[in-house]
């Protein structure tokens, strides 16, 4: 199953998202900016999904409509959109808000889900990855949880805020870090984890029992010691949508011819 995370880590994207969120952001004219994450899980055949979100989504849920457009209105499983807001219970009103926040507000989703696999994605990396290629290492790691990154060249100027990963010589995660532009080469995180869904349901709840009410990287850093926690390198076109500058060049790279093909027109379809 996939859940595609809308938390606000990063937005600086000032006046374009005062009154909604950075996933239903226009992108190239026709697209919104969550149809890459959410198309990149349907072709992967993930046919349950939940969009998780802490703010201003109306029209979110005005584009996704009854998610016809991925082949996602079904009778079983399907598209859903969360809010923390979907739970009337009086613990969650002073838990700080963040990942977690939203996940434990909407447990029950993902406890009652049929899928032994979870993948976690945000909505502004923009890419065109095959998640089937990604689980499948994931599954022959025998990793407990496998994060997805991306080897740049220029982190002083791109992706800032973003989580750097240091990998050892057996692809395996040592610590993370948060890229602040001191270094021009890195591995960034593109904040996309594959995990067991009984491994993220115990995660949550140890978190919130401790008080440990942040997002779900601080629990896979903090886990790093106790937890086998492995990379998965992408090596595609990848634009992080979290500032107006990123967002501008982002639609400026789609009169890349070469980038305009990887993205729409390989055999993965964005929709």
């Amino acid at each position: 199953m996939g859940i595609i995370n809308l938390n606000k880590k990063g937005d600086n994207l000032r006046e374009l998202s005062d009154s909604r969120v950075v996933a239903s952001i226009p992108l190239g004219g026709r697209y919104r900016i969550i149809d890459f994450a959410l198309s990149n899980m349907v072709n992967a055949g993930m046919k349950n999904i939940g969009v998780f979100s802490d703010q201003k989504y109306r029209s979110l849920t005005d584009h996704l409509g009854n998610g016809s457009a991925w082949d996602l209105s079904t009778n079983h499983d399907g598209l859903f959109v969360f809010s923390p807001e979907n739970t009337k219970n009086k613990i969650y009103s002073s838990i700080k808000k963040g990942d977690i926040y939203n996940i434990f507000s909407n447990i029950d989703y993902i406890e009652k889900s049929k899928q032994e696999y979870i993948l976690i994605a945000p909505s502004y990396m923009i890419c065109n990855i095959d998640y089937k290629k990604a689980l499948s290492y994931h599954k022959k790691s025998n990793n407990d949880i496998t994060i997805i990154y991306k080897n740049i060249s220029n982190a002083n100027n791109d992706f800032l805020g973003t989580s750097i990963l240091n990998l050892n010589e057996e692809n395996k995660i040592s610590s993370m870090g948060i890229n602040i532009g001191r270094e021009a080469i890195a591995s960034i995180s593109m904040e996309m984890y594959f995990m067991k869904k009984d491994l993220l349901i115990d995660m949550v709840h140890d978190a919130v029992s401790k008080g440990e009410f942040i997002n779900i990287e601080d629990c896979i850093s903090s886990s790093l010691d106790s937890l086998n926690v492995g990379g998965y390198e992408y090596d595609g076109y990848l634009k992080c949508i979290n500032s107006v500058k990123n967002y501008f060049q982002a639609n400026k790279d789609l009169l890349n011819i070469d980038i305009a093909d990887e993205l729409f027109y390989s055999d993965r379809k964005i929709f």
